[in-house]
């Protein structure tokens, strides 16, 4: 599987960031064949919140502000196929020289929230309420097909 530079290219480490930009922008239940497919809508199982992304690559909280900006205005422009922003988050940045530029990204999420366009949620909320969705849009799709 394809992978991604470390996100902090001067830290050590094993293993690799699997590449996440094949996968849906939406919740959805991974095929048994391949986690970054949907596979059928069940009443239970793993579901994924795929981190979000863009066409500059991974939406991550320490990031240039502008960038930041830019992605979030971006993602939120056609918000139809997305179920959710989900994004890496480092619990040093507070005292790393990234926190600046952290904490005015985070104030740009809170100010989408003030106005209406986000809202934050955990990720077990956010996958009850996708769940429902999901299974909603199953009924939905079984009813248009007849029996």
């Amino acid at each position: 599987m394809p992978e991604v530079d470390r996100l902090v290219r001067s830290e050590l480490g094993s293993g690799a960031i699997p590449g996440g930009l094949e996968t849906p922008e939406r919740a959805y239940w991974p095929s048994c064949e391949d986690y970054r497919r949907p596979g059928p809508p069940r009443e239970n199982g793993v579901g994924i919140l795929p981190v979000t992304s863009y066409p500059g690559g991974v939406l991550i909280p320490w990031m240039a502000c502008q960038d930041f900006e830019n992605a979030l205005e971006w993602i939120l422009a056609d918000p139809v196929e997305r179920t959710h922003l989900a994004f890496f988050a480092r619990s040093d940045v507070s005292i790393s020289s990234d926190w600046e530029g952290s904490r005015a990204n985070l104030e740009a999420l809170a100010r989408r929230v003030g106005e209406g366009r986000l809202e934050f949620a955990t990720a077990s909320e956010t996958w009850c309420r996708c769940r429902g969705s999901l299974l909603q849009k199953q009924d939905f799709d079984r009813a248009e097909r007849g029996p």
